[in-house]
């Protein structure tokens, strides 16, 4: 019975065999590395190789290549040279890091192996008896860059897309029986599409060496349908399908019969069979019919992303029927004026950019599961768009986002200028640009496509492009470069300021900008965080004006939190984590280690608020395209920008949900006006009220609720606006909110809070109260000094208090003004705008008392550290802390402080250096510290534990 049951087994794989369709090449193939280049010359395809690997993946997750060293020649390209910013390897804090066998790089994640050059793959295969009278392909999805193949000693030819799938003819070459595949793989820098390109670059995904994709032949029959696209027509509830016919020689008749089915959402809609009569030929391979969907036809949007599964059957005269299916969804995309408009409704890009960043492989996942999970956790904190920086995805990730209802800009793989038209590179570029648009033309989530980032062509090279992709594939809108050139018949931008031709001066990039940040590198005050009192009032609604098309925030916020040292275990794959090693060996080596946790939180919640304001900025700009974000979750290259509230992995960092990210990322999101955050009690709240609603539908006869709570969640007061109507759109006029300060409690913080009801949406914004006249105690039992001099000291070690207000010149270091967070990185901004990520506070000590804070930087700070450089405590001994701690850049981790206060001999110091006394009749929130700190140290609670030395202390200042 045994030897039935398997005899039974055997017939039924050998029978599949025979009969299938496709034989998968993955597995084990042989192997050899080519880094001379001499495999070609010395016919290595009629040889054997020793070496094993597997497919699909790259070479050097599997440990080939060499081991990076010192003189490992990375594909990458500075941003800066390293002027103000001690630079790896050669500043002696890195000397650890920069030895044989313990190289360990911050800039990017560490490659286990590296390897240019050309890679050897060969497999045998057995072709069944029943291909003998189809045509064969070979596929291989996702190649690295360039693929040679032979069948045996017969080479196919070679193919160079580092987007679009290798396909091979074999048909003549794969006769029935055993033959041998041979694939040779260059991942060589073939073309000058910039090195710092995602789709090349060490600082992302790395330049693997392999194929990564899909492998496989197939038997495919004479008589077939060769390509296929969908081209919905919306207005008429229609779709032109074309379809290209091979194996016909002379000009035939048949009958092309097409049903259509929604499968993927809770509507469904079925459009019953259609029967069209056609007529194809060698001539006219083509076949284009006019398919109705019906009057309930579903439309695709990011709300309810309907797909259609199509099936065709084609026969003609005396010949067997052919078959074929193709996934679409139907949705049109257009602009109007300079709003984007899909299905015709307005819509505003809330997007990210996604820059081939891969932790565990170095490489793209081909991995829907994964694509799912990051299209999700898109969703989850409201976005509905992603824009692919210099790179173009794989087909899961444009399956994934079909699905997930979320707009895509995939980009022609070029971070690099295009100066001739008879170029090398612009006859790649213009191939690879049409490969792109065939592979994945039919995804109804290819909403958006662009050239390329910050880079310059010839305009009649762009405008060709341009012209002749919108001829023939009207599904999706064009862009040039982000950020750089576009030309005429674009049909929209993406910039940091209005202009589309490239080149501007700094100072005509900030007057013209539509970001807080602008000009590069990022310098202290080029932000609106620190050249603007905070408020809740900027839009670029003028600025914007000017451009007549749609435009979008190009890479915005970039502000960074502190990372969790303890995410080196999530590496498991074949790239380490410099960054964070260095960082946790710093900490540990300062005593600081026990911190991390306290560090990622608050430069977490500030990081948020930060976010807040430059996406609500956006959103109250009127008839605004959008934003996409550098980025949402981590951009682990360049210098390492922890830019995300999500780490590389797309998971939460833990210091924000998707639900309070989606209190002012959404489609209906309330907003307030207020010319400032900070009140005395004699001043009058005033607030408008606005709604952004790019919502399915417009929200009629609605009043905006409004409640004002205390620090402690009691409302302290609330109302109901008039009622308005909110039509999809926004910069609509939603109320207003007026109220008598004089009978609030302060100091304090006070939140307030709108929600529109019929949306279940609801914001908040913080904003502060300060006495109008405080009263400041004298100074009757310390004294008050801007110097340590011998004098102080001696009165200090004799049991005296002292002040100490230490100003710039006098605090040792270079220490940047403090207020924003960091901008992308210190290292590839050379130094940058800031050195810190906020504040750690310890709001319950008592010199708080009469000053209300939080734990972590929040806008009432800005009067205090927009101007302020913070003091470098290294020197002092691990366990002392500062009662106001800034967290330091990651890559140096110095112990910074604002506040902090010991004994000196008999006697304790509190050492301060943030102003607390200029100019206070117009500076509420330095005149409030000044009256906590005076409280404090005249107050029994005025007992520092911590002990320092006076040659410690000194060690913190200047003493010239």
């Amino acid at each position: 019975m045994r030897l039935k049951t398997f005899s039974i087994l055997t017939t039924l794989l050998l029978t599949s065999s025979v009969l299938a369709s496709s034989i998968d090449l993955s597995g084990k193939w042989q192997f050899k590395l080519d880094p001379q280049d001499e495999g070609r010359e010395q016919n290595w395809f009629n040889q054997s190789f020793e070496g094993k690997i597997h497919l699909p993946g790259s070479i050097q997750e599997q440990g080939y290549g060499e081991q990076i060293s010192l003189d490992t020649d990375f594909v990458w390209r500075k941003s800066v040279n390293f002027e103000n910013y001690p630079k790896w390897p050669d500043d002696p804090m890195y000397e650890a890091y920069s030895e044989p066998g313990n190289i360990v790089i911050p800039y990017f994640l560490n490659p286990d192996r590296h390897y240019m050059g050309l890679a050897w793959f060969k497999r045998e295969v057995d072709i069944p008896e029943s291909w003998a009278d189809k045509e064969i392909f070979l596929n291989l999805e996702r190649v690295h860059w360039r693929s040679h193949v032979w069948i045996d000693s017969e080479k196919l030819g070679q193919f160079d897309s580092l987007a679009a799938s290798h396909k091979y003819n074999c048909t003549k070459q794969l006769s029935p029986g055993r033959h041998q595949i041979t694939i040779a793989v260059d991942n060589r820098m073939l073309y000058p599409i910039g090195k710092n390109s995602h789709s090349i670059t060490n600082h992302t995904q790395t330049p693997w060496n392999g194929i990564i994709g899909s492998i496989e032949l197939s038997a495919k029959p004479e008589l077939r349908i060769s390509d296929l696209q969908v081209y919905p027509n919306v207005e008429d509830k229609s779709a032109k399908v074309k379809l290209k016919v091979s194996g016909i020689e002379e000009s035939e008749y048949g009958k092309l019969k097409i049903s259509a089915s929604s499968f993927n959402t809770g509507k469904k809609h079925k459009t019953g069979q259609h029967s069209f009569p056609v007529n194809a030929g060698s001539i006219n391979p083509e076949i284009t019919v006019s398919f109705p969907m019906g009057e309930e036809v579903l439309l695709w949007d990011e709300f309810s992303p309907s797909l259609y599964r199509m099936k065709l059957s084609l026969k003609f005269e005396s010949r067997r029927e052919i078959t074929d299916t193709v996934v679409f969804g139907m949705r049109k995309i257009e602009t109007e004026g300079s709003s984007f408009l899909v299905n015709g409704r307005k819509t505003f890009l809330r997007g990210t950019l996604e820059c081939c960043i891969f932790p565990k492989t170095g490489y793209p996942s081909m991995d829907i599961e994964y694509w799912n999970k990051i299209m999700a956790q898109c969703k989850s904190y409201g976005l509905n768009h992603i824009r692919f920086h210099s790179w173009c995805p794989p087909e899961a990730a444009f399956k994934a986002a079909d699905r997930a209802g979320i707009y895509l800009q995939p980009e022609c793989n070029i971070w690099a200028g295009i100066k001739r038209r008879d170029s090398d590179i612009a006859a790649y570029i213009k191939a690879e640009w049409e490969r792109i648009l065939k592979e994945y033309g039919n995804h109804a989530s290819f909403t958006f496509y662009g050239v390329g980032n910050e880079g310059w062509m010839k305009a009649e090279i762009m405008e060709e492009l341009m012209e002749e992709s919108k001829r023939k594939d009207s599904r999706r809108l064009y862009t040039g470069y982000a950020n750089g050139f576009n030309s005429d018949n674009t049909d929209y931008y993406i910039g940091k300021s209005v202009s589309t031709g490239g080149w501007q001066e700094l100072e005509e990039l900030r007057r013209f900008r539509i970001r807080y940040q602008c000009g590069w590198p990022p310098l202290p005050g080029s932000s609106f965080f620190t050249s603007r009192k905070p408020d809740t009032n900027l839009d670029y609604s003028t600025i914007a004006s000017l451009y007549p098309k749609p435009l979008i925030q190009h890479e915005t916020v970039q502000r960074c939190s502190y990372p969790d040292v303890d995410d080196i275990d999530k590496f498991t794959g074949s790239l380490t984590p410099g960054y964070l090693i260095i960082a946790r060996d710093q900490l540990k080596q300062s005593g600081m280690l026990e911190l991390n946790d306290d560090f990622v939180q608050a430069s977490g919640k500030w990081q948020v608020k930060q976010f807040k304001e430059e996406i609500e900025a956006g959103l109250r700009t009127k008839d605004f395209g959008g934003f996409q974000l550098l980025d949402i979750h981590d951009f682990l290259g360049q210098g390492t920008a922890l830019v995300g509230i999500l780490d590389g992995f797309w998971d939460s960092k833990g210091y924000v949900s998707g639900k309070e990210f989606r209190k002012f990322c959404s489609p209906v999101v309330p907003l307030l006006r207020m010319e400032k955050r900070v009140f005395t009690t004699g001043e009058k709240f005033d607030a408008k009220l606005e709604a952004a609603n790019f919502s399915p539908n417009p929200i009629s006869s609605t009043r905006l609720k409004w409640e004002i709570n205390n620090e402690s969640g009691d409302m302290v007061k609330s109302g109901e606006c008039q009622e308005v109507d909110l039509p999809v759109g926004n910069g609509h006029w939603a109320g207003r909110v007026r109220l008598d300060l004089s009978s609030l409690k302060a100091p304090a913080k006070y939140n307030i809070c709108v929600r529109i009801p019929e949306a279940e949406a609801s914001n908040n914004w913080d904003f502060w109260v300060y006495p109008e006249n405080p009263q400041i105690p004298e100074a009757e039992d310390f004294k008050i000094t801007n110097r340590l001099d011998s004098d102080n000291l001696d009165y200090l070690l004799e049991g005296g208090k002292l002040l100490l207000l230490a100003k710039k010149d006098y605090i040792k270091g270079d220490v940047k003004p403090c207020f924003p967070s960091i901008y992308w990185n210190c290292p590839w901004t050379d130094g940058g705008e800031s050195d810190t990520m906020g504040m750690l506070c310890r709001p319950e000590h008592p010199v708080f008392n009469d000053f209300p804070t939080d734990m972590h930087t929040n806008w009432q700070w800005w009067e205090l550290m927009n101007d302020c450089e913070p003091m470098i405590l290294s020197g002092l001994p691990q366990d002392f802390l500062p009662t106001i701690q800034m967290i330091d850049d990651w890559h140096r981790n110095r112990k910074l402080g604002l506040l902090f206060e010991a004994q000196i001999g008999k006697g304790s110091v509190l050492v301060c250096c943030m102003d607390i006394n200029s100019e206070l009749e117009q500076r509420p929130v330095a005149r409030q510290l000044k009256r906590s700190i005076f409280n404090y140290m005249q107050s029994e609670n005025f007992a520092p534990e911590k002990k320092l030395s006076a040659e410690q202390l000194k060690t913190v200042f200047n003493h010239n």
